[in-house]
């Protein structure tokens, strides 16, 4: 259906960072002092909570419309990316703890085979068989796998609500319908590529 159902072109992003560059520049040159960095609050209250700015973002309906409100979005108001990126940092430092804690439970089983083998390489007396450390392994991480996916679950609905709080397009309204999931995921790539692509 056109443009917008084609992945955005990257020259876009290109356009947005050049802008926030400019934007920055013309700030730092009006201000001999940084403005102090907000911090997100758990949700309660619109950051921006005019009614215009909210009817702006829930009118923005289609992709090429997201983009061109994105631009504008983060042009006016730096600290939009500042809360972004720490988002997403957050969220890669809960991934990389889940992911070191299944490995440390799997260290803790192998370790715990090698144990056992060598105890009956020399004659001792084990508790168990490594087909029995095996199944143990497979049913800790099924639990904790399930805990993971729980806690992903939490994580993606809080984004969700500071996203809604930031005035994201498609994040304020609870529209439903496989093409407003469809921005949604296009959106949170868009916010993938952009805080990876800004320094810190």
């Amino acid at each position: 259906m056109g443009d917008d159902q084609d992945s955005y072109d990257p020259s876009l992003l290109s356009n947005i960072l050049s802008r926030l560059n400019a934007s920055n520049a013309s700030a730092q040159s009006h201000r001999s002092t940084p403005a102090p960095v907000r911090i997100l609050q758990p949700p309660r209250s619109p950051l921006r909570s005019s009614a215009a700015s909210l009817a702006n973002a829930a009118s923005v309906t289609t992709w090429s419309a997201a983009l061109q409100y994105m631009m504008t979005l983060l042009a006016a108001d730096p600290v939009v990316l500042v809360q972004l990126k720490r988002m997403r940092s957050d969220q890669n430092s809960h991934e990389q703890q889940w992911w070191n804690a299944r490995v440390a439970i799997e260290k803790q089983f192998d370790d715990r085979k090698k144990l056992e083998s060598l105890l009956s390489m020399v004659g001792g007396k084990t508790s168990s068989n490594v087909t029995t450390i095996d199944t143990e392994l497979e049913t800790a991480l099924t639990t904790y796998d399930t805990k993971v996916l729980r806690a992903i679950k939490g994580m993606r609905d809080a984004q969700r609500s500071e996203l809604e709080i930031l005035q994201i397009p498609f994040f304020v309204t609870a529209t439903a319908g496989s093409e407003h999931e469809e921005n949604r995921a296009r959106m949170m790539q868009f916010i993938d590529d952009l805080t990876t692509a800004v320094p810190a």
